[in-house]
């Protein structure tokens, strides 16, 4: 995850990486690969409809810094994030159907 600015709206709080666009988008950002995509995700913020498409992926060489921190979903819950995040984390942890 992701920790934001300690600035401006949700200052401090942890959350997935995101880009607005295509899956390849964030690619370009951060060394990821995507494994496997989530049901889309509907989700407002004030006055905005969002539709979020999550993905499972992979990360070579995996980031860590003071920005950057692998969470279990169990330390998630326990994290300060939006409730956003938690619906993208809702989704990554449901039994798969068959």
């Amino acid at each position: 995850m992701i920790r934001r600015p300690n600035r401006g709206v949700l200052k401090g709080m942890w959350e997935f990486p995101m880009v607005e666009g295509a899956i390849s988008r964030l690619q370009t950002t951060l060394p990821v690969s995507p494994l496997r995509e989530l049901p889309v995700i509907s989700h407002s913020v004030l006055n905005k409809r969002l539709a979020i498409t999550p993905y499972i992926c992979g990360m070579e060489p995996p980031l860590a810094n003071e920005n950057y921190h692998w969470f279990t979903p169990k330390e998630v819950e326990g994290l300060a994030t939006s409730s956003m995040n938690r619906k993208i984390l809702e989704r990554m942890t449901l039994p798969s159907l068959p």
